[in-house]
């Protein structure tokens, strides 16, 4: 089966648009529909794939469920939203503000999970912007 979850991609932006893009890049999003009559970012939300990025999000948090250090950071972002629910931490971890850091994680995890520990960089960086 194809990974869901582009880890593979450098996840970098600094815009919303380029977020934007890089969202439907990582959740491999189908592109389709633009209307010639709508802004930009009204196209863009009209076509988001909803289908895609929930089989993306569920192969993440299938994959990292089980790990204390991913544990530690969906509990601690879904503080954030008054929740203690996991998945709703991986959706914040998943925003604007945390996706540039918490992506590299995932890239380290999925590519070898013996180098995604409390001492690797990727992690050091999410943790340190959570707190």
């Amino acid at each position: 089966m194809d990974c869901p979850y582009n880890y593979t991609l450098d996840v970098v932006y600094e815009n919303d648009q380029q977020y934007r893009a890089c969202v439907r890049q990582v959740f491999k999003m189908n592109f389709r529909t633009y209307d010639q009559y709508l802004d930009d970012i009204t196209n863009d939300e009209n076509d988001y794939d909803e289908e895609n990025a929930k089989i993306a999000m569920d192969f993440l948090y299938e994959k990292t469920k089980q790990h204390p250090l991913f544990r530690q950071v969906f509990q601690k972002a879904a503080g954030f939203m008054f929740s203690l629910d996991e998945t709703i931490g991986l959706a914040v971890l998943c925003s604007y503000d945390y996706l540039a850091l918490f992506h590299p994680c995932v890239q380290t995890f999925l590519s070898n999970e013996n180098r995604f520990h409390e001492n690797c960089q990727e992690w050091k960086n999410l943790i340190h912007a959570l707190s």
